[in-house]
């Protein structure tokens, strides 16, 4: 397969996820960007259907970029302020049922918090501690 900006890729169990150019170079201020590989992005989505982060209405996911077997997160994305950001957010488009995601800005953007539910997840599997939970809760800023 040839990687490239704007392509997509179909995984077992009929799902499609799609790398958008939008979220690959700055075309749009109020968009995050990726500053990973798309590989990395697609292993990002690929870990969130396998560890089941998925929000319960079925329409988004949560991801974070992990290298190896390690618990540590790495940075995935910059926001428009050009800050560091570690976890991402997928959503299904309704109409094609094709996924895309971006780098999630918490404490800029109400609607890229993660759900507790989730953060709980993260935290029972050693990704984040207890008090990120709060943190990223409540949009403020935490070492991750």
């Amino acid at each position: 397969m040839i990687y490239q900006v704007d392509f997509e890729i179909n995984f077992e169990d009929e799902i499609c996820y799609k790398s958008v150019k939008q979220h690959r170079e700055y075309v749009n201020d109020e968009k995050a960007i990726w500053t990973i590989s798309i590989v990395e992005e697609v292993d990002c989505f690929r870990r969130s259907i396998d560890k089941l982060w998925i929000e319960e209405a079925g329409m988004c996911r949560w991801g974070l970029h992990v290298t190896g077997d390690s618990k540590r997160l790495e940075i995935l994305g910059k926001n428009k302020h050009t800050d560091d950001l570690k976890i991402a957010k997928f959503v299904k488009d309704v109409i094609s049922e094709t996924w895309h995601g971006y780098p999630a800005d918490y404490r800029q953007k109400r609607n890229d918090k993660p759900p507790e539910n989730i953060l709980l997840m993260w935290c029972d599997e050693g990704y984040i501690r207890k008090h990120h939970v709060s943190k990223i809760r409540s949009g403020k800023a935490c070492n991750l």
